[in-house]
């Protein structure tokens, strides 16, 4: 377990700023920022809470949703080419890979928005009618 001297109010932020504008794992992030504690550090933070991280990680993740979905338009509207033959051809096998695991993302991290199917909270009384939760 790593000295909590080193969980900082700053350093929090750092990460959680990183991950909402990243499309990329909690591991590569901390992998791309060495000067960070190893990430099974990070995630004992955000497994004890400790100093807000939980939560704070939490935010993060659904801000990342967002962040996803903008990543597909930019994947739709740029496609990756390749070279065949010498024509430039547009790769939508891959576009279509990759539009597809983040859109798979975002309706992880906030399935409320991103999901396929829109829920209703409802809940049966014990008379047996139904009445929706707010």
């Amino acid at each position: 377990m790593a000295p909590k001297s080193l969980c900082t109010e700053a350093l929090i932020k750092d990460i959680c700023d990183k991950i909402s504008i990243s499309n990329k794992s909690l591991q590569m992030i901390c992998i791309e920022n060495p000067h960070w504690p190893h990430y099974a550090t990070i995630w004992e933070w955000i497994a004890d809470n400790r100093m807000g991280m939980g939560d704070k990680y939490a935010k993060a993740k659904e801000k990342q949703a967002d962040h996803l979905c903008e990543s597909i338009l930019t994947i739709i509207d740029k496609p990756e080419t390749f070279i065949e033959n010498g024509v430039e051809r547009n790769d939508v096998g891959m576009c279509r890979l990759k539009v597809d695991a983040l859109k798979w993302q975002a309706m992880k991290l906030k399935p409320k928005k991103y999901g396929d199917r829109q829920q209703i909270d409802t809940t049966i009384t014990h008379e047996g009618t139904i009445k929706d939760l707010e």
